[in-house]
């Protein structure tokens, strides 16, 4: 009986360990960049909660209005397990 309860504990600590992962902690960063390396479009990493990302994407010369993108989406990789999205540098908005 105590075994069982060990066993348990366990695998609820490991559950619990695995769904703080998945809600609170994030690949990517506040205030980085990543590219997707299929088409070259870049995002601005807002913030992560929950799962969740809030990012910005740069089109024309400027960053867009923010979107929430699925943790999912933005860390998966493809077919051959190569990262879709990296880190890669700002680009910076220009007046001109």
């Amino acid at each position: 009986m105590k075994n069982l309860k060990i066993i348990i504990s366990l695998i609820v600590i490991i559950g619990i360990a695995i769904v703080l992962n998945f809600l609170f902690f994030s690949k990517f960063h506040s205030g980085e960049c990543v590219k997707d390396n299929r088409d070259g479009y870049i995002w601005n990493i807002n913030y992560f909660s929950f799962g969740k990302y809030r990012i910005m994407g740069w089109q024309g010369g400027a960053w867009g209005n923010a979107v929430e993108m699925d943790r999912d989406v933005l860390e998966r990789k493809d077919i051959d397990g190569i990262q879709i999205y990296n880190k890669t540098a700002c680009p910076e908005y220009n007046s001109k």
